[in-house]
């Protein structure tokens, strides 16, 4: 959970701890409409494909993706999305509690896709003295 650690050596929660372990599924219960008739995993990528942000808020709540109360995604036009609140916080609030497991890092993508392929690409970069460049992939 989302912990504030604080000047007395204690620990605040901000939102309850959900489980959720890298490789979970997470997904919407209904087929969103851009998906098409393909399948429920059928996402329209195109630029000026419609937003469709309630399964998005529906799967990242079933990611354990958790928002202070009053907080909500609003759009003026539809096309672009941005937060507000319908209640005052006091100022330095937790707003958002995203999991660890769910945010792309460099880290996880080695931990998670780590191959054969992968270590005979940096053994090609080591060869060819490109060592520092390793990171970038």
């Amino acid at each position: 959970s989302l912990a504030a650690f604080l000047l007395d050596g204690s620990f605040v929660s901000a939102f309850p701890t959900f489980a959720f372990t890298r490789g979970s599924t997470c997904t919407a219960s209904h087929t969103p409409p851009s998906a098409g008739p393909l399948s429920a995993t059928a996402v329209n990528i195109d630029e000026n494909a419609p937003r469709d942000i309630a399964s998005f808020e529906q799967w990242a709540t079933n990611c354990g993706v958790q928002r202070a109360e009053g907080i909500q995604l609003t759009s003026q036009d539809g096309d672009d999305y941005f937060v507000t609140t319908t209640q005052s916080l006091p100022a330095g609030s937790p707003v958002l509690f995203v999991p660890n497991q769910m945010i792309l890092s460099s880290v996880a993508a080695e931990e998670e896709f780590r191959s054969q392929n992968l270590q005979q690409a940096e053994a090609q970069l080591a060869q060819a003295d490109m060592r520092d460049q390793i990171p970038l992939f």
